[in-house]
């Protein structure tokens, strides 16, 4: 089965789970529940939420409930009458089915993000986005080490739309440092002598996204710790100034709405 996720091949891996595994299983002493099926399969139906584009909401919805099921009956059977110790991968994979559910419309994840991160009780998790300079234990940073880049993504939009107040205290009104990697000549010789140019991978994937966004932000790294980098606060000023980007309506004086002007789609 990993051999078919390894190759990008998922409807096939579920055809040989469903049509070839039962025979197997047969005639040998393979665990249907056995852990690493379960995983690649749960894997698997995040994989096809990848693949499909935002406008097919039926199949979205399909491998989104067939995610949950794993989860809730196959990883962590009992979570639901008592607590469990959710594994970094797994809660950020839970995350990530919802990021990928509303893809056409990112805000719609977000009570079930923060439902996930803060309020389920039985959900005990490390996962943080809030991290300590290495350099300076009194600085805090932020951190996606172990966020994917779907949730990367959405946590940068999450945290500049809803939690603004906050990023303003932990940064006390500087600027917003993000640890995402160093970006620089790497030290490996290359054939000819040319040292290759290298790029983190956390910090393309933040880029990328900041420059998806209607007011773009620029990165610009610390010059005291190179894997640290902050975003220009000019552009972060000018986008919470910014009248179009987010539009609060009261309805009934009760219910809050916030309508998007300012993030193309995930």
């Amino acid at each position: 089965m990993s051999g078919f996720l390894k190759a990008n091949k998922i409807k096939e891996m579920f055809d040989f789970y469903d049509n070839q595994i039962p025979k197997l299983a047969l005639n040998s002493n393979i665990n249907l529940k056995y852990n690493l099926i379960v995983a690649l399969k749960s894997v698997g139906h995040l994989k096809m939420m990848e693949i499909l584009d935002g406008n097919e909401i039926e199949q979205l919805s399909f491998h989104h409930q067939k995610y949950l099921n794993i989860f809730q009956n196959e990883l962590y059977p009992d979570i639901k009458f008592k607590p469990a110790t959710i594994l970094l991968k797994d809660i950020d994979n839970l995350i990530k089915v919802y990021v990928l559910l509303n893809k056409k419309s990112w805000m719609k994840a977000v009570k079930d993000v923060e439902r996930i991160l803060f309020q389920e009780p039985n959900y005990i998790h490390s996962l943080s986005y809030w991290n300590q300079n290495i350099l300076n234990k009194k600085q805090t940073l932020l951190g996606f080490s172990y966020f994917s880049t779907p949730t990367t993504c959405f946590m940068l939009r999450y945290l500049m739309t809803f939690q603004r107040q906050e990023l303003k205290r932990k940064f006390k009104n500087g600027p917003i440092k993000i640890v995402c990697g160093k970006s620089q000549f790497s030290n490996r010789a290359r054939l000819g002598g040319w040292k290759e140019d290298y790029e983190s991978p956390k910090k393309k994937s933040i880029e990328d996204e900041l420059n998806k966004w209607k007011i773009k932000i620029r990165l610009e790294q610390d010059k005291e710790n190179p894997a640290v980098w902050y975003l220009n606060e000019e552009d972060v000023q000018l986008l919470f100034e910014s009248e179009v980007n987010v539009y609060y309506m009261r309805i009934l004086g009760m219910e809050l709405i916030v309508i998007d002007f300012f993030f193309v789609d995930l």
